[in-house]
């Protein structure tokens, strides 16, 4: 049953093994809360482009604060160093213009549970 869950670190490698086909090379990530920034930290260690959305400049900087804070607990405990942090947030970058996904290759919605911002934003 283990195996079935969906890795998205699993997901990534398998797409750039593969990648001459015309695979995935960025990614849209639709809400920076904890769950968004998770992702964002995964696809972009594993090499490609990332495109956070969020909802206003408050949220957005918070986001960016949080995910360095993040990466700088495990440069502490010595699982990551200061240039995988430098190299993972060059990959990563930041909007507040929902139109900017329409060149992503892969969409990965991440807002809060509400059935009616998600709605919106499939309908989007």
């Amino acid at each position: 049953m283990q195996d079935d869950l969906l890795n998205i670190e699993e997901m990534v490698k398998r797409n750039m093994s593969n990648n001459e086909s015309g695979g995935i090379n960025s990614v849209a990530i639709i809400g920076a809360g904890i769950m968004g920034q998770g992702i964002a930290h995964s696809v972009s260690a594993a090499g490609l482009d990332v495109l956070i959305i969020e909802k206003n400049e408050e949220s957005l900087e918070k986001a960016k604060f949080s995910l360095s804070e993040s990466i700088d607990r495990e440069i502490k405990r010595w699982t990551m160093t200061n240039s995988e942090k430098k190299s993972i947030l060059s990959r990563i970058k930041w909007s507040l213009n929902f139109e900017d996904v329409k060149d992503c290759d892969l969409i990965i919605e991440a807002v809060d549970e509400n059935f009616e911002l998600k709605k919106h934003i499939f309908t989007e």
